[in-house]
């Protein structure tokens, strides 16, 4: 389950950033919408996916950067590991694709 990260681990995680992008001062308003965005988020997770970014910019990131980085470092729930698909075979697979070809094709 994620655990939203506390006040104190958000201003860290700020300060985190004015580190890895020294180069740009925020406004306080936008430090203020950066510690609700992390606030919503698992701090360990947030803290990876800032570091990654670090390696991909050296631009202050945008919300979209950062979110995009903070979803592929947070792992699958375990339930999902287990579902099992169907699996077709050949045959059945390979009479589909003839199906949609025909649907296609008119």
């Amino acid at each position: 389950m994620k655990s939203q990260m506390t006040n104190e681990e958000a201003k860290k995680l700020l300060f985190l950033m004015t580190q890895l992008w020294w180069k740009y001062t925020i406004p306080d308003g936008t430090l203020q919408l950066w510690k609700n965005e992390l606030q919503g988020c698992d701090f360990h997770i947030a803290e990876r996916a800032l570091h990654a970014l670090a390696d991909e910019t050296n631009e202050w990131p945008s919300f979209a950067q950062y979110r995009r980085h903070y979803k592929a470092k947070t792992p699958l729930p375990e339930n999902l590991n287990r579902l099992s698909a169907p699996k077709a075979s050949r045959e059945t697979a390979m009479q589909h694709i003839a199906e949609m070809r025909a649907i296609l094709r008119n």
